[in-house]
């Protein structure tokens, strides 16, 4: 016998693991990207807020 609102809890527990997800991998995404603008930064040598 099927209880009401059962699948709607199942679905809502599933659409905030995606959204967990989601967030993980943007700011997975968003920290590498940090890192490999410092990265560039460090290999060109870029002196920022030097004035020429």
């Amino acid at each position: 016998m099927n209880h009401p609102g059962v699948g709607d809890k199942r679905s809502w527990r599933t659409w905030l693991k995606g959204l967990g997800v989601a967030g993980f991998v943007f700011f997975l995404v968003k920290g590498l990207l940090w890192l490999a603008v410092v990265v560039l930064i460090v290999l060109f040598g870029i002196e920022i807020g030097s004035t020429a």
